[in-house]
């Protein structure tokens, strides 16, 4: 794998490590947008893996130490175990599933969690994120579309979405399960072939705008109306399953 040498590939490669960093420290819900613009370069899953993965660590690094005291510890250690669980089948599926059907049926399956949870609030159903199926599920999802495609933002943005914290704890607890789960992934996909010095050398020139959309985040968020995070956060969401649908 070589960095792509036209003009229009290296533009979309480095908005989209900006918008990584954004991602990571102001806006959660656009996080899928970068996977998608990276896809448009690697149509391989294996390879746009192993070119986001050390970004969003990256990235990850500065969300969790800016955001280090507003985390949800509790709602963390209870997802845990079923995202590992959801990992598991994902890293076989991994080299063995067409990447096609796999991003519909994700998009599918966000916009329909999407429509759950307003129906959640519409009806105020305010129990339903404190069962134990409701987190076993998203974690499972979490962990299984994260490992697969670096596509776990959403279903992350729905579950925490339906707890109603503040912003600066959403994006808090956020930061810390992404920063946690990524870390978890390096090794294997290491292992696999997945990351390797080549993909490591276009990492490279991705990190600048990464810094650039980091700081940008930090100094936006604070600026955000608290419903209006919700509103751009659910959006952005719903933005990121019709691009799996199209793409």
């Amino acid at each position: 794998m070589t960095l792509p040498l036209d003009v229009p590939s290296f533009i979309l490669l480095i908005t989209a490590a900006m918008l990584i960093g954004l991602s990571k420290t102001g806006i959660p819900g656009i996080g899928i947008l970068p996977i998608v613009m990276v896809a448009f370069i690697w149509e391989s899953p294996k390879e746009s893996v192993g070119i986001i993965l050390p970004i969003l660590i990256f990235c990850d690094l500065f969300a969790v130490t800016k955001y280090y005291r507003n985390v949800e510890w509790k709602m963390l250690l209870r997802l845990f175990p079923s995202v590992a669980i959801g990992m598991l089948p994902a890293w076989w599926l991994l080299g063995a599933l067409p990447d096609r059907p796999f991003k519909i049926g994700l998009g599918i399956l966000i916009l329909i969690l999407l429509g759950l949870e307003w129906l959640r609030r519409h009806f105020a159903m305010d129990q339903v994120p404190q069962q134990l199926w409701f987190t076993t599920l998203m974690g499972f999802l979490a962990g299984f579309s994260s490992t697969i495609a670096n596509a776990g933002g959403p279903v992350m943005t729905i579950y925490l979405l339906s707890f109603r914290m503040p912003k600066e704890r959403f994006v808090g607890t956020c930061a810390w399960f992404f920063f946690l789960l990524n870390v978890s992934k390096l090794l294997p996909t290491c292992n696999q072939g997945i990351i390797t010095l080549s993909t490591l050398s276009v990492n490279l020139w991705m990190i600048p705008t990464a810094l650039v959309g980091v700081f940008v985040g930090i100094w936006l968020l604070p600026w955000i109306p608290q419903r209006r995070f919700e509103q751009i956060a659910s959006a952005l969401t719903a933005v990121a399953a019709a691009m799996l649908l199209v793409r």
